[in-house]
């Protein structure tokens, strides 16, 4: 599907890989003196936290997964509450990402921290922070803006979330109480949606990763530092910045980007065509999924196949496309056609104007082809044709390349089973993945054939 982001990833989305820059904040203390308070903090760990994990039938999957605290990384900072040590988490290869973020999404290693700090009777408390920043952070300049988990080590919320935005510079941390709407206010109270979504990713097995998501309404008020459990937003730059770690910076954005191959002028790129009651007509319906025999919308690629662009994007969200055949008994014609944006598209900026490509080397791994008269072949030809019209969109969710080529049958009275999709942030619409298993599962009619195996589909025939 060059078609949606689909649960994200934008992709979650070519992959943009980001080096973040090295920034030591100035109230980290990495010195001998602080390896004391250090191994105190970690001897608290082992003997009252690490012992006590969270259950297994937590919602909270951020909590639940394999994670590691590294201590060789830890260090002291100075926060709202005085002393504290910082100890960088590791995880297995999971990004998280969120509905106020545009499809980027970002390592949970990179976005989270073990926060351990004694209170004014000397007892140790132990908070998981994690930050999940929305489009209007700016790493460069330590701007954080989005929203921030406050959590114990079985996964609890201490506090209610935080939001920060750049209205308030500061980070002014934020209450939570329950909302049910994304409207956003920023005067007295901030109501808002946040959908985390989470990709557990083996560069191994790229079909073998697990997708989960958090999804929380609340309706957000200012409220102290002191209210929060002690912590504010002012501490960010500390517990996410300091012992010479980079910034937050996005491990991977999920974009779509436009075709390799497009089609200048269709007209001269189907003119070879014409209609005779001496030639046999057909369509073919090819599907890309972006995993086999799934229904999943999109999965991590090292490749980045088929329509979601190529190189080095890692997400893979499919493609659609359709291949028409004319034989005249002497002679075959034979053009690839998909719909792509033709500028890059992501989940947040779904709709671009849609321009047509050359498809022939684009691979597949099921289809339909249906043998059609000459009124139904010309009929769906003409349809595809306004593909590169000036104000004709393409749209992640709404007329991607599955709903142009089925909407494209269905001018030639061809109907194809068109399940649903549901992916991030809110996105629904047709997808390949989808589109694949309607076709393994229809009831053919005898002038349709299927295919579970990907052939060759080079243009064929020569216009003069």
């Amino acid at each position: 599907m060059n078609n949606k982001f689909l649960r994200l990833v934008s992709a979650a989305v070519l992959c943009s890989v980001v080096i973040t820059n090295c920034v030591k904040d100035r109230s980290v203390s990495t010195s001998s003196a602080s390896q004391k308070a250090i191994q105190d903090a970690k001897e608290y760990f082992d003997n009252n936290l690490d012992n006590h994990p969270p259950s297994p039938m937590s919602p909270n999957h951020r909590a639940i997964a394999k994670r590691t605290p590294l201590w060789q990384n830890a260090y002291v900072a100075k926060l709202s509450v005085g002393q504290a040590i910082i100890v960088p988490m590791s995880y297995n290869n999971i990004y998280v990402t969120s509905d106020a973020s545009a499809g980027e999404m970002f390592s949970l290693s990179d976005i989270t921290r073990l926060v351990l700090f004694r209170d004014s009777s000397n007892q140790f408390h132990g908070r998981v922070v994690t930050y999940v920043p929305d489009s209007a952070a700016r790493p460069a300049t330590s701007q954080y803006t989005g929203v921030v988990f406050y959590e114990d080590w079985q996964g609890n919320s201490v506090t209610k979330p935080w939001h920060l935005n750049s209205q308030y510079p500061g980070g002014s941390p934020t209450s939570a109480k329950a909302g049910n709407t994304k409207e956003v206010a920023y005067d007295e109270q901030i109501q808002v949606c946040n959908t985390i979504e989470g990709y557990n990713y083996s560069v191994d097995d790229p079909d073998g990763g697990e997708y989960w998501s958090e999804t929380s309404c609340n309706m957000f008020s200012l409220q102290s530092a002191e209210e929060s459990g002690g912590l504010g937003g002012s501490d960010l730059g500390g517990i996410l910045g300091g012992g010479g770690g980079g910034r937050i910076s996005p491990a991977q954005t999920i974009k779509l980007l436009p075709p390799t191959n497009p089609i200048g002028s269709i007209s001269d790129y189907m003119k070879c065509y014409t209609a005779s009651d001496a030639a046999s007509y057909s369509v073919t319906v090819a599907v890309e999924q972006p995993v086999l025999g799934s229904r999943e919308p999109w999965t991590f690629s090292e490749t980045g196949l088929g329509g979601s662009s190529s190189g080095n994007n890692p997400v893979n969200v499919g493609h659609t496309f359709l291949i028409f055949t004319e034989n005249t008994g002497s002679s075959i014609i034979t053009r690839n056609v998909g719909f792509y944006p033709q500028t890059m598209v992501m989940p947040g900026s779904p709709s671009s104007q849609g321009v047509l490509d050359n498809d022939q080397n684009t691979g597949y791994d099921v289809s339909l082809t249906v043998t059609v008269t000459s009124s139904q072949f010309f009929n769906i030809l003409n349809y595809v044709s306004q593909g590169n019209n000036v104000g004709y969109d393409y749209n992640l969710n709404s007329n991607n390349c599955t709903t142009f080529a089925l909407d494209a049958m269905d001018q030639g009275g061809v109907s194809i089973p068109a399940t649903v999709g549901t992916w991030a942030f809110g996105g629904q619409g047709l997808d390949p993945g989808d589109l694949g298993e309607d076709i393994r599962g229809m009831q053919l009619s005898g002038n349709m054939t299927r295919s579970t195996v990907g052939n060759a589909h080079p243009n064929a025939g020569t216009c003069y």
